[in-house]
């Protein structure tokens, strides 16, 4: 088990690291908003990649292989961000960490879901608190380099984490999978209908979460009007609710539909996202208070929404570890394809207009979601 928390702690922080980054990225390579969000956007192709070959190279290597193989390419990813001269390199290495990252957490999900199939939701909430930490891990890394002036030295966290992995040989402590003869190697099981739409609700899921942690910096220096130092040390601050709600969703998923929870979580994020954006135009202090504490119970909220929409997505796939694993790249496939074009589209909004108007996508995406989330239980009802 905690071979693959490891997995998702990497994972947070390799898909932590661009946002917080966002106004450096501008500054040293002179892009807008939506040339920053490209990181993101191509984070997204990236895990869009390593969904589409998760089947094809699980059915050809070893589990071990494969994860030591993706573990690497995070690796190789994250240095090239570093020490990338052109913006070109630097896309180029996020594309490489999402590609490696989510042919790991694909092989992690596969594993959880199998050997805790009686409390799935509970466990891949517990799993993602460590992604959570990897993103709040994430801030306070570009902040601490931002502090001694060398913002690019926060991308060998993920170089060193990675590292410390492989040397304890983390991945030979995951369970071998019983599979098909290599001769003979078994065919990807088929995909309902109520894992596509999983994957829909997964894409909304993902682009609500990272509307709100990927433009965390940016919104509380542009927007809000916090000082850069200042706002680095509010956005510390505001993504350790991250982890508070993965803990907190632990304990409220113990005896509990993750579908009801997955509801109420898009609710509260709807509700929410009204002081969040008209926050900043109210007078005084209170322009400033009220959008932060919005952020807080955002980041509070939107932090359940992966974790829950993939436990959803695999309780409406089989059983075994093959099934669990195969829903969990079709899911993450089509989360990271619809995800690929957001960011981009938040960024050009943002320079068409402003940040604060661009984030209307909060509330958009939520509710679209609620209504994912009905058609997929319609799905699985049995014919009249």
């Amino acid at each position: 088990m905690w071979a693959s928390y490891s997995i998702l702690l990497v994972f947070g922080l390799a898909v932590g690291l661009p946002g917080p980054a966002v106004p450096s990225l501008q500054d040293a390579y002179g892009l807008s908003y939506a040339g920053a969000a490209l990181h993101l956007t191509l984070f997204s192709v990236g895990s869009a990649i390593g969904s589409a070959l998760d089947d094809r190279l699980d059915r050809r290597f070893p589990r071990t292989t494969l994860l030591r193989a993706s573990l690497t390419a995070v690796g190789i990813g994250a240095a090239l961000c570093g020490i990338a001269p052109t913006a070109a390199v630097s896309l180029a290495g996020i594309t490489v960490m999402g590609t490696g990252g989510t042919i790991a957490i694909n092989i992690a999900h596969g594993v959880l879901g199998s050997e805790h199939a009686d409390g799935r939701g509970t466990v891949l909430a517990n799993a993602h608190l460590f992604a959570a930490l990897g993103l709040v891990s994430a801030a306070v890394v570009v902040a601490g380099a931002r502090a001694v002036g060398q913002w690019r030295l926060a991308f060998a966290v993920p170089v060193m984490v990675v590292a410390v992995i492989l040397l304890t040989r983390q991945p030979q402590r995951l369970p071998a999978r019983s599979t098909a003869p290599a001769e003979t190697p078994a065919p990807p099981p088929p995909t309902s209908a109520a894992v596509r739409i999983g994957g829909i609700v997964l894409a909304l899921s993902v682009a609500v979460e990272w509307a709100v942690t990927f433009w965390a910096a940016s919104f509380l220096r542009d927007p809000v009007g916090l000082t850069p130092a200042f706002a680095d040390a509010i956005t510390i601050g505001v993504l350790t609710a991250l982890v508070v709600g993965r803990w907190l969703l632990g304990r409220l998923t113990r005896g509990r539909a993750a579908d009801l929870l997955l509801r109420a979580a898009f609710i509260v994020t709807i509700a929410t996202s009204v002081p969040y954006l008209v926050g900043p135009r109210l007078p005084d202090t209170f322009g400033i208070i009220v959008p932060v504490v919005a952020l807080v119970v955002l980041c509070l909220t939107v932090t359940m929404l992966f974790p829950l929409a993939l436990a959803v997505t695999l309780t409406a796939a089989g059983g075994s570890a093959t099934e669990q694993q195969h829903a969990s790249a079709t899911a993450l496939g089509m989360g990271a394809a619809g995800a690929v074009i957001t960011p981009y589209l938040l960024g050009a909004a943002a320079d068409a207009t402003t940040l604060n108007t661009a984030l209307v996508v909060l509330p958009a995406g939520a509710l679209f979601a609620l209504l994912g989330i009905a058609a997929m239980h319609r799905s699985t009802q049995p014919a009249r």
